[in-house]
């Protein structure tokens, strides 16, 4: 059986050269993002001053813009890391599977939520196990639980180098933000074009990994 493996050093590199390649653009798609993030965050604290059904539209508001932010994010990384380059255009090139991808979204949000609430440790598991599907949706055009099931497939005996690398990747995050928060708009897309390249990686590695290819087991 072919052992798989998560070639972090070799991502995190990938992701520092696509960058430096692509600096200017990478950091206004960045600083975009943290802006609507920052506004969507803001509108959501402030649902609670409407009465309702004002409050659940504001929420509903908030999780659809996050969405739409991830979804945009996803696209240009994956984009980025195939071909050295991307456009504004390309944040909208998977805006047609948007309804899949905030399904799959709240889906995988409930997970995680209650398995953390479950002593923590079976949602981090959950993040890790599930935590590709983004890139199922975007690039494969899988449904929801699909997405969900390919993602436990190429997660499959990689969780613990997966944590390993996303405690590096939060370290670097910290670092950027303590460096005057200019260092989060360098730290934050190289991790996020790490991790696109970790998927692609893990995918190759994969090859059972869509529902057409395997049959509906889960993975541990």
């Amino acid at each position: 059986m072919t052992i798989k493996t998560v070639p972090i050093r070799d991502s995190l590199e990938r992701g520092w050269g696509i960058f430096k390649n692509n600096v200017l653009f990478i950091v206004i798609v960045f600083v975009v993002a943290s802006i609507v993030y920052a506004v969507a965050e803001r509108a959501d604290e402030m649902a609670e001053r409407f009465i309702w059904p004002g409050e659940l539209l504001v929420t509903v508001g908030y999780l659809v813009a996050f969405a739409f932010i991830e979804l945009a994010l996803i696209s240009i990384t994956l984009k980025l890391v195939d071909t050295g380059k991307a456009e504004v255009e390309d944040a909208f090139s998977s805006f047609g599977v948007f309804f899949k991808f905030f399904i799959t979204f709240l889906l995988y949000g409930a997970m995680v939520a209650i398995g953390t609430l479950l002593f923590v440790i079976p949602g981090i598991y959950l993040a890790i196990k599930f935590g590709f599907f983004g890139y199922f949706v975007v690039d494969e055009k899988l449904e929801p639980l699909d997405a969900l099931r390919a993602s436990s497939r190429i997660t499959d005996g990689v969780k613990l180098d997966l944590f390993m690398f996303y405690l590096l990747a939060a370290l670097l995050l910290i670092c950027g933000l303590i460096l005057l928060l200019v260092g989060v708009y360098i730290a934050w897309p190289v991790v996020r074009l790490a991790i696109a390249n970790i998927y692609r990686n893990l995918r190759s590695q994969t090859p059972n990994a869509l529902p057409d290819l395997a049959a509906g087991a889960t993975g541990a």
